[in-house]
């Protein structure tokens, strides 16, 4: 299967989690923007977190992701998209009405920031 942005379009809005099984990061986030270009993927979110279910979700700053597609395998399962890539890194594609997406509300800082950015574009 080839990824395009046409195929990961019933995905957009719906949640992205980043499993880096060489780091063991896990993080998740809301997608705002799904573009393939280039053997690239470029994620834009709406918000994005740190941590785990146990642990807790922390807000992240940094909202954009790129991953080089190369040598990556997809596998879509009912409503859900699963991409494995060569660099250890498993993204794991959400639609927007899946009932296992985390709520928002549970992310610490994440109404914070929110307010800050929207201060930030008043004043600018």
């Amino acid at each position: 299967m080839r990824l395009t942005s046409a195929r990961l379009a019933p995905y957009l809005g719906g949640q992205i989690q980043i499993s880096n099984q060489r780091d063991r990061k896990v993080e998740i986030g809301e997608s705002k923007t799904l573009t393939v270009e280039g053997g690239e993927l470029k994620i834009e979110f709406a918000w994005r977190a740190t941590g785990g279910r146990l642990t807790g979700w922390v807000s992240e700053e940094t909202l954009q992701y790129t991953a080089n597609l190369k040598g990556g395998t997809g596998r879509r399962c009912k409503k859900r998209f699963s991409l494995r890539l060569a660099s250890q890194v498993i993204l794991v594609f959400t639609q927007p009405d899946d009932p296992r997406n985390i709520n928002s509300a549970q992310v610490k800082g994440l109404q914070l920031r929110i307010i800050q950015r929207k201060t930030q574009k008043r004043t600018e």
